[in-house]
């Protein structure tokens, strides 16, 4: 349906802004404050080496892994930080 109305028009484009806005901050809320270096973790995904390509690719473009299930991002980074915290507690 096209938009002919202008106050239709400028609030969807303020919608679609505030949006954008919005996800900007919840992708840096995960890339930017998760435990591990996402960069360094392997992932298999479509177009992705590494979990931080892999979770931009899912929010950006609705990448699943190749698995197709969800539940990998959070099973990878998982044993990560499982690979973190036993690396600090014995040393590198």
């Amino acid at each position: 349906m096209a938009i002919t109305d202008r106050k239709l028009f400028l609030s969807t484009l303020k919608d679609a802004r505030s949006r954008a806005i919005l996800l900007g901050r919840l992708k840096s809320s995960i890339l930017d404050n998760s435990a591990v270096d996402l960069e360094t973790v392997p992932f298999a995904g479509t177009n992705s080496t590494n979990l931080d390509e892999a979770i931009q690719c899912y929010i950006d473009y609705g990448e699943l892994p190749l698995s197709g299930k969800l539940e990998d991002f959070w099973k990878v980074y998982e044993q990560a930080l499982q690979i973190d915290n036993l690396e600090e507690e014995y040393g590198k």
